[in-house]
């Protein structure tokens, strides 16, 4: 299975487990449904490669997370303060497991925008994380070789 897909799997189910009332979906577009009032979108936008090692070859991926929250704004409830504590709870998950379960190497936070769009009479909070993944791949796997467990050596004396 693709690298990619299972890094959005994994972090959708993190996040469907963790962040109470809330809609997440791993596709580039949020299929909002009449009543849903937070959605959160996980999908990989750019990846690149590079060579990291030459036998195998091994390369070093390196890819653009992006994490999108909508929140409707309530009479009672601040859409700065839901969006504020919405990417702190994702913050704090995805730091608990930089790994991912050695999915990947290293996941950074490189920038949160926040932004609102109003539609009709209600105020809708936005924002968006962007996170690097880096991690290794080997584009061609091998068939597997058998462990090299003996050898026979055979030594020619030498007459100095």
């Amino acid at each position: 299975m693709n690298r990619r897909k299972l890094i959005r799997d994994y972090i959708v189910d993190l996040l469907d487990r963790s962040l109470e009332d809330t809609q997440v979906y791993h596709s580039r577009r949020i299929p909002i449904a009449s009543g849903e009032c937070r959605v959160v979108n996980v999908s990989i936008e750019k990846e690149h490669s590079e060579p990291f090692a030459k036998s195998p070859l091994e390369l070093k991926k390196t890819a653009e997370l992006s994490i999108e929250i909508l929140a409707l704004d309530f009479e009672d409830e601040n859409s700065d303060d839901l969006i504020d504590s919405i990417t702190a709870k994702i913050e704090e998950l995805l730091h608990f497991d930089e790994s991912f379960h050695n999915l990947i190497d290293q996941c950074v936070l490189k920038s949160t925008e926040t932004y609102y769009v109003r539609e009709s009479e209600q105020e809708q909070g936005m924002a968006r994380m962007v996170y690097e993944v880096i991690y290794f791949s080997i584009p061609h796997q091998t068939s597997r070789l058998d462990d090299f467990t003996q050898a026979f050596v055979q030594f020619k004396e030498r007459n100095v």
